[in-house]
């Protein structure tokens, strides 16, 4: 799959779909190369990310991330954990040829289905007219639907309700943890009307059963040849592989990649490992 680390848009071109436009070529270019999927992270309370990532462009999350990137206490973040919802965009599914087609739910056939489900976070509206998170509930067995509401306007509840923003992170991430470890998943996004009030949902529904998945295949070990300790000391004496050198930030340990499917990894407690992987079966 292809990882989409940003997509940003200035401030003056906003809400004029050049974010839209953006993926549409990303999708066109990421097909072209054969890749069948694109990754990404945001945040799941701005709703207008929402909107394009789940609504428009039609990927799904499929991972809650806690406190992805750590404490930032910025303008955007609002001093709150940074977790994040992942997505994957099946570029070539039906569901997402449909939505990049423009063809999506109903105003009526959104208000219909955001009545007839279970509602995961119960809200009220708070000092300054805007929503605030009560009560979280899990889904129940049974059930073929559920909403989660977010801020419609996290800007705004930013300005005038921002005592209420660590409220909506810890209420959000408990409701979508708790959807998430009895099986269901979100497959849409819409903003609704109710009462002349705008609020915002995802849509949740129970996820299929994953098809069972093949044994992982056999690793065999083997004491590092000479030629492989001299490269991980600094002094490559075998042409296919690659040093990848230390950094500050990076946790994980110094490691050898060769492209003759052979992994060597500096084991912390002292010593090499080189994990050789089965060939590809014959076609």
């Amino acid at each position: 799959y292809y990882w989409s680390h940003m997509n940003a848009v200035l401030p003056d071109y906003q809400n004029h779909h050049v974010g839209f436009r953006l993926k549409a070529a990303q999708r066109d270019e990421v097909l072209r190369l054969g890749l069948p999927k694109v990754r990404w992270t945001f945040d799941p309370l701005v709703a207008r990310n929402a909107h394009l990532n789940v609504r428009r462009l039609g990927a799904y999350p499929d991972r809650y991330m806690h406190h992805y990137y750590g404490a930032m206490d910025t303008e955007q973040t609002g001093g709150i954990p940074t977790d994040r919802v992942r997505v994957t965009w099946l570029l070539d599914s039906e569901h997402v040829k449909s939505r990049m087609e423009g063809r999506y739910p109903t105003k009526d056939e959104d208000l219909a289905r955001q009545q007839a489900s279970q509602v995961l976070l119960e809200t009220d509206l708070g000092e300054a007219g805007l929503r605030i998170p009560r009560e979280v509930h899990e889904p129940q067995a049974g059930g073929t639907s559920a909403t989660l509401e977010v801020p419609f306007d996290l800007t705004a509840l930013r300005e005038h309700q921002s005592q209420d923003l660590k409220g909506w992170r810890q209420a959000t991430r408990e409701a979508f943890r708790a959807a998430h470890d009895l099986g269901w998943g979100v497959d849409d996004f819409a903003v609704v009307s109710i009462d002349h009030e705008r609020r915002a949902f995802y849509f949740l529904a129970p996820r299929p059963p994953e098809p069972a998945l093949s044994p992982p295949p056999a690793w065999k070990k083997f004491a590092a040849p000479s030629a492989c300790a001299d490269a991980v000391r600094g002094k490559p004496r075998i042409a296919p592989a690659r040093l990848e050198p230390d950094r500050r930030d990076n946790p994980f340990p110094r490691s050898i990649r060769s492209h003759q499917g052979v992994h060597l990894r500096a084991n912390p407690r002292g010593g090499f490992l080189i994990a050789a992987f089965p060939p590809h079966p014959a076609k």
